[in-house]
């Protein structure tokens, strides 16, 4: 992306109307309604007329002059034409296709042209340009600048289109002022003079006034801009910091990078903000991706995931049972579910787990059938379920309940296996000698193993 938009002319366009550089070195000359007015038509006028002017902003000091207007080649003054301007060094507006408009000779020309965006706006221009059989030819801003001392080089690089305080238009001159004498020297004294035609709304500028900022943006010192591959490498830096950092902070480089443009703006720098603003919510994007794409590889929350306890769980609650005597009969309830790893084999484990989950809703839909039906259930084994449930009466009462949890879950079949419960379970007693830490559950699990029974004779 960085090698492909190393450039961001919009916003150093931008950028240049809140900083602009100083003391434009090229004024424009309008062909205004008042000169149409009295010289007439523009292809009508005399070579006589162009020599005064040229003639004047000469004796003012001028130091380049250019003529931005496509004159008519077939006019029967032509060659005199051609002769008086290339007399006074002036350069001329031409077509790509036609560099010689008034027969060629001594006249130096220049294509008036410059860059567009998508939206028709003009934030940069070149030096010269190519033709369609591969010639580069320069541009009249370019021919201009380099009469006045410029060396910068003949090539098709994009350069930007500077705005300056004052601006070139501020000082603009009448043509018909220029040619009877009535204007200041100083104000073309020693700069670029441009001919052309302005626009009465100053936010639609001409293409005349356009070449006029040109030819004073190549008569200013350059601004430092980073070459394509450097600006492909920081792109590539705020893209992978942004999506290795993740979060926000593709957005923190997506709102500091333009803020970043308009300090280093006043610095000399053209930096290529928008191209790395852009990386960064590239680097957010990909992130995102990324996120989604691992939580879609994730098994999902179960329901046994969500309701039932850990093994730590359960050593827990076993040592709560225990630590308040004479609270009443505990008894803990072992249920091992046969069939759930042939389920697992056959079909995988999320359809093993899903048998779990049916069984679970049968469970909490036992109601008053067991005490405290919907809040208890710990995970021992994958196939071991245990149940902790108080205060009971009597070993009679215990069997009771055991025989309800084994009838609950002795109907589950998933795609054609059932899973059948085997329900054991035992008194909850503190372990003669030993801690209650988990090795007491331990012991409780495996007394309640002992007395496993399937549904039938539970």
């Amino acid at each position: 992306m960085g090698q492909a938009w190393p450039y961001n002319p919009a916003a150093w366009n931008l950028s240049g109307q809140m900083f602009a550089r100083p003391a434009p070195q090229a004024v424009l000359v309008d062909i205004d309604p008042a000169s149409l007015a009295d010289y007439g038509p523009l292809n009508t006028w005399t070579p006589e007329l162009y020599r005064a002017v040229t003639e004047q902003l000469q004796q003012a000091g001028a130091r380049a002059i250019g003529v931005d207007v496509l004159l008519d080649p077939s006019r029967p003054d032509a060659a005199e034409l051609n002769r008086v301007l290339a007399q006074s060094g002036a350069v001329l507006a031409a077509l790509p296709g036609d560099l010689a408009p008034l027969g060629g000779g001594q006249l130096r020309t220049g294509v008036s042209a410059l860059d567009r965006s998508l939206l028709g706006s003009s934030y940069s221009f070149r030096t010269g340009y190519r033709t369609a059989d591969g010639e580069l030819v320069p541009t009249l801003a370019w021919q201009l600048a380099r009469a006045a001392g410029s060396e910068a080089p003949l090539d098709t690089r994009p350069r930007f289109l500077h705005h300056f305080t004052p601006a070139v238009m501020d000082t603009r001159l009448s043509f018909r002022d220029v040619a009877t004498g009535r204007f200041r020297y100083a104000d073309v004294q020693d700069k670029v003079v441009v001919i052309g035609q302005a626009s009465p709304d100053s936010l639609r500028p001409t293409g005349s006034e356009l070449q006029a900022r040109a030819v004073a943006s190549l008569l200013v010192p350059p601004y430092l801009s980073l070459p394509a591959w450097a600006a492909a490498l920081l792109a590539a830096l705020i893209t992978g910091l942004s999506f290795v950092l993740g979060r926000y902070w593709g957005l923190v480089f997506a709102l500091l990078m333009p803020v970043l443009t308009l300090a280093l703006w006043r610095a000399g720098v053209a930096f290529p903000g928008m191209t790395l603003a852009l990386a960064g919510l590239i680097g957010l994007k990909l992130s995102g991706v990324e996120y989604l794409l691992t939580q879609s590889r994730q098994q999902p929350v179960t329901l046994a995931q969500q309701q039932l306890g850990t093994r730590a769980g359960l050593s827990r609650a076993v040592e709560a049972m225990l630590s308040v005597p004479g609270s009443g009969r505990g008894y803990l309830f072992l249920l091992r579910l046969e069939g759930y790893g042939m389920l697992e084999e056959r079909f995988g484990r999320e359809w093993a787990e899903e048998g779990v989950d049916q069984g679970l809703r049968r469970l909490k839909a036992l109601g008053g059938q067991v005490p405290d039906a919907e809040s208890f259930g710990f995970r021992w084994e994958p196939d071991e379920l245990v149940f902790l449930v108080e205060p009971l009466s009597s070993p009679a009462e215990a069997g009771k309940i055991a025989a309800c949890l084994a009838d609950a879950l002795g109907t589950v079949s998933l795609r054609g296996q059932s899973l059948r419960p085997l329900v054991g379970y035992t008194q909850v007693e503190a372990p003669t000698g030993q801690p209650l830490d988990e090795a007491s559950a331990h012991t409780l699990i495996e007394a309640a193993r002992q007395t496993l029974l399937p549904a039938a004779s539970a």
